[in-house]
């Protein structure tokens, strides 16, 4: 088992406080899937599937898809369908927020993409592991 670190506790912390806090407050379009166009919404959903995408496409220079001692490949295939049906429906999301009528190419391609980033993860650009 590895240490707890910062990043760790951070998402805890906002998982536990922040998100309910945002939820009561003037700001919950930020975290709600809706339909009225709010483009500052739309920004944040669209950065947050970006993010995403990249995320599971990257891998560390020191070696294959996981470098590091993490959850078995049986657990990770029980995450990995709700984790990209989730990613894609925030894609849709985003468009709606943004102003787009084009919600449903959109989840369609963020779909394709993420099945790509997994796909062809291995074959892209690795990052230095030092930085």
């Amino acid at each position: 088992m590895r240490n707890l670190r910062f990043e760790d506790a951070a998402l805890a912390g906002w998982n536990a406080l922040a998100v309910p806090l945002l939820a009561g407050s003037g700001l919950s379009q930020l975290i709600q899937l809706g339909d009225e166009p709010h483009l500052l919404a739309g920004i944040v959903q669209l950065v947050a599937v970006i993010g995403a995408i990249v995320a599971i496409a990257t891998r560390p220079a020191s070696g294959g898809p996981s470098a590091l001692p993490g959850p078995s490949i049986g657990m990770l295939e029980a995450i990995i369908g709700p984790l990209v049906l989730g990613v894609a429906f925030v894609a849709g999301s985003a468009a709606v927020y943004l102003g787009l009528s084009i919600d449903e190419p959109i989840t369609g391609i963020a779909f394709l993409a993420i099945v790509a980033a997994m796909a062809f993860g291995d074959r892209l650009p690795v990052i230095d592991a030092g930085l």
